[in-house]
C-alpha cells in the first residue's frame, strides 16, 4: 500500500489527512493521521489524552487541574511531557544525613516512558477512548486503550521470547 499526503479530497469525501491506495481504491490510514494529519481528532475521536491531578488518593477526591491534549503524536506528546514535568517536585530529605538529599517525587524518565509507550502502543480500532493520566498523591495511573500486541499477554509481559 503506497501512502500519500492528499489535500481536499472532494471527490472521495475527505477533508485531508494521509490516505493509502488498495487496488484501486482509497483507504484512510490511522497511523498516518495520528502522527502528521492536520487535525486526528476529527477522523479518530480518541486521539487525546486526558489529564487529571487529583487532591488525594481517590477518583472522588477534588480536581487541582485537568487538561485535554490533542493535536499529532508529537505534539500530543511534547504537551503531556510539559504538564507531567510541571506535577514532578522536589522532595528534600534531612533525617539522618549529613547534608540535604534532594530528589525527584516521581522519577521523571521512568514516567516518560511509560506515559509515550501507552501513546504509541494504544489501539484506534476497538475504542474512541482517550489515553488517561490520572495523578494521585501517592500514585500515577496510565490507561491506554488497547492491551498488548501479537502473541504478548499479561501472563508473558517480559519474558524472553
Amino acid at each position: 500500500m503506497a501512502l500519500r499526503r492528499l489535500g481536499e479530497l472532494a471527490e472521495l469525501g475527505g477533508v485531508g489527512g494521509w490516505w493509502g491506495e488498495v487496488g484501486g481504491g482509497v483507504l484512510r490510514e490511522v497511523a498516518g493521521d495520528a502522527v502528521a494529519g492536520r487535525a486526528p481528532e476529527e477522523h479518530l475521536a480518541g486521539a487525546y489524552v486526558q489529564f487529571v491531578r487529583f487532591d488525594g488518593t481517590e477518583l472522588s477526591d477534588p480536581v487541582q487541574s485537568q487538561h485535554r491534549l490533542s493535536g499529532t503524536v508529537p505534539s500530543v506528546l511534547l504537551d503531556t511531557e510539559e504538564v507531567l514535568r510541571a506535577q514532578v517536585e522536589t522532595v528534600t530529605r534531612f533525617a539522618g544525613l549529613p547534608t540535604e538529599e534532594r530528589a525527584p517525587s516521581v522519577p521523571f524518565e521512568a514516567l516518560q516512558q511509560l506515559f509515550r509507550n501507552a501513546v504509541l502502543h494504544r489501539t484506534y480500532e476497538s475504542s474512541n477512548a482517550p489515553v488517561r493520566v490520572s495523578w494521585f498523591d501517592d500514585r500515577v495511573e496510565i490507561q491506554s486503550p488497547g492491551g498488548p500486541f501479537g502473541q504478548v499477554t499479561v501472563e508473558t509481559i517480559g519474558q524472553p521470547g
